[in-house]
């Protein structure tokens, strides 16, 4: 472990150590020449002489989840907490991002696994009888009978293969049902009801590619863990024309909004035959319907903890297959016409073949408060408010501009306070001088609010599109949610926030910053409005009564993760967050309240790390829209993990 100390006059510590539970570790000290010029460009006064500012600690320890505190004694002999951490330490020790790597290691299931896998099928009290129904459409023949084979190589033996084909096709197979008395061949505009209604489960399968060998057992296995579970899925990646595996789709747990603007589920779910009656006429013919439609028919109303996603490829893609394909039809017709059977009025339109949901606004629109915060650096609270009031479709809403005091002490923020409060949606509020803290600004503001809708906002924002608060407020009325954010870009184009990942670095890290304009991400992730588990506090709208509900902004935390820790609350409570890249705003982050140079700001944060990493640690190892495939090292995010934090169900240890 390396870094480096300069405490606010520029001195470098006595000595640095390293907290690992009940061990101490004494650090070495080193030349760091690039902390010298921080702490010359941060105006600390760092001596000229090379002294030994950084540190260097090395020591060992047993592969796990780890959590470490740095001090330091300064010149003065005080005890200084530099941070704190929690890593993931690998075994092997090395950080990779090859595929093919990861399924070496983690994903490469052998005689012993199978083995093990039989073992604990026979410990099994029930085993639930499967049924498969395999569409064949116009698959070719060759790659429909690689499908067929490999449901017949499953480990679980517990499953019954209908498959509706139609002419040739159905001819081509049928020395499948001489073979394996479990399969039937049925003509392809069957009926299946009365064919699936009495097995324990049915999976419905996509002659898109073929199931691993242990697929069944793995969706028996979280049965086992879940016998409330209703609705189940995994995540596949693709064999390449060379035989070899690549371009992995490691999945989200249930994640709704995303599910209405493309099929991320993939080609092979499971579900409960109680589900059945939600599919009407779909399951009469189901070689008209998608994997996406019949999905989203199930899924409708169905409680999230009874849709459980299984961290595992259970399936291969062929070359040339999408994950997720459309299917037959028009997707936005089919999603608007799905809306629309819930009762939810919106319109759904096809941007460069990715679905955008526009929700319809109530009338009359509910009274919205933008609550901003300004250091009133008029070079960006200017154009901000601008933009806001002249730029801003929405017309039911106020602006609280939330300064300190002193403001009032210099001419230009005072005649530019005074001129702005004169237009009526604008109310400045003074608050007596006193060290900063973001959160008691915000909660005290709220308290002047007259709006059932908040909006959080920096005070160096830019509007792009007039709608940009009509589409939020429309969104976060929609039954469930409860607070939502848009893309933020930088001046110069390239995304400075598209949601934010719970875990990287520790604690937490914006999705595909500083990424160029028309980044679509990792499967469209960048592109398309989904539901996360955190967004930046530069721009929130929020429910009022959910604001109260969780309590605010915690006050504790002055500057930083206060956003993270309000996140964190309003899903706990219930509350979906949703993240909408059809809104878009440019944003020059952290130009109001400055960057982390004083010493006081800088205890700031090692506090507030601290006080997250203590109460919230579960969660930040756990984001359930973040696959624990992917990795948590900053720079690698949406690569394989190295370890996965996965449970392979055959086994009973963390894999490492």
């Amino acid at each position: 472990m390396a870094g480096w100390f300069i405490d606010a006059q520029g001195r470098a510590a006595r000595t640095v150590r390293v907290r690992l539970g009940d061990r101490l570790i004494a650090a070495a000290g080193v030349p760091r020449p690039d902390a010298l010029a921080a702490a010359r460009r941060a105006g600390l006064p760092a001596t000229s002489r090379p002294p030994e500012f950084g540190f260097y600690a090395a020591f060992t320890t047993r592969p796990g989840w780890k959590f470490l505190r740095i001090e330091a004694d300064d010149e003065d002999g005080r005890v200084v907490p530099i941070g704190t951490r929690l890593l993931y330490v690998c075994r092997s020790g090395r950080h990779r991002n090859n595929y093919l790597d990861w399924v070496l290691f983690y994903d490469d299931p052998g005689g012993d696994d199978y083995a093990a896998m039989l073992r604990r099928i026979e410990a099994w009290p029930h085993l639930p009888r499967i049924s498969i129904l395999l569409v064949a459409g116009k698959t070719p023949t060759a790659n429909l009978r690689k499908a067929i084979e490999a449901v017949r190589t499953q480990i679980y033996p517990q499953w019954d293969l209908l498959v509706l084909a139609t002419g040739t096709g159905a001819a081509a197979l049928e020395d499948f049902p001489r073979l394996d008395s479990r399969i039937r061949i049925l003509p392809a505009a069957s009926a299946v009801e009365s064919e699936t209604a009495r097995h324990d489960f049915i999976v419905w399968l996509e002659a898109a590619g073929t199931l691993r060998r242990h697929a069944l057992f793995l969706l028996v296995a979280a049965l086992q863990t879940h016998p409330d579970a209703a609705f189940l899925y995994g995540d596949d990646d693709e064999i390449g024309r060379e035989g070899k595996r690549q371009n992995p789709d490691f999945k989200p747990d249930w994640n709704p909004a995303l599910l209405l603007g493309r099929n991320y589920l993939g080609h092979v779910v499971a579900f409960h035959p109680e589900l059945l009656g939600q599919l009407a006429d779909l399951w009469n013919c189901p070689v008209t319907a998608s994997l996406w439609e019949i999905a989203l028919q199930l899924t409708s109303g169905l409680p999230a903890a009874r849709i459980v996603h299984l961290p595992h490829i259970l399936f291969h893609r062929n070359p040339a297959t999408a994950s997720g394909m459309p299917g037959p039809g028009n997707p936005a017709q089919m999603v608007e016409r799905h809306l629309r059977s819930r009762g939810i009025l919106a319109t759904v339109e096809s941007v460069q073949g990715r679905l955008r949901i526009k929700y319809v606004l109530p009338q009359p629109a509910p009274k919205v408060s933008l609550v901003i915060p300004s250091a009133c650096r008029l070079q960006f609270l200017e154009p901000c408010i601008k933009d806001l009031l002249e730029r801003t479709r929405y017309s039911n809403f106020e602006i609280i501009l939330a300064v300190n005091a002193i403001r009032d002490e210099v001419l230009a923020q005072r005649d530019y306070l005074t001129n702005i409060a004169h237009d009526p949606r604008v109310r400045v509020l003074r608050y007596p001088d006193q060290p900063f803290n973001i959160a008691w600004v915000l909660n005290w503001a709220e308290k002047h609010a007259a709006g059932s809708i908040l909006g959080f906002l920096n005070d160096d924002l830019g509007v792009i599109h007039e709608d940009w608060l009509e589409q939020m407020v429309a969104t976060v009325l929609q039954e469930g949610v409860g607070l939502t954010s848009p893309i933020l870009y930088y001046p110069t184009g390239q995304i400075q926030h598209a949601g934010v990942i719970l875990g990287v670095g520790g604690l937490a890290e914006h999705s595909y910053r500083e990424e160029p304009l028309g980044t679509s991400g990792y499967f469209d992730r960048a592109v398309l409005s989904q539901d996360l588990s955190c967004v930046t506090g530069a721009c929130i709208v929020v429910r009022r009564s959910v604001f109260a509900q969780v309590g605010g902004f915690r006050e504790l935390l002055k500057v930083d993760y206060n956003d993270v820790d309000l996140c964190l609350r309003v899903r706990q409570a219930g509350w979906r967050i949703l993240w909408m890249p059809s809104v878009e705003l440019i944003h020059h982050e952290s130009v109001s309240i400055g960057t982390d140079a004083s010493s006081d700001r800088a205890k700031s944060r090692s506090f507030e790390t601290t006080w997250m990493l203590e109460n919230w640690s579960a969660q930040l190892i756990s984001d359930p829209f973040y696959n624990p495939n992917l990795s948590l090292i900053r720079g690698l995010e949406w690569q394989p993990a190295f370890p996965p934090r996965v449970r392979r169900p055959w086994k009973f240890e963390l894999d490492t």
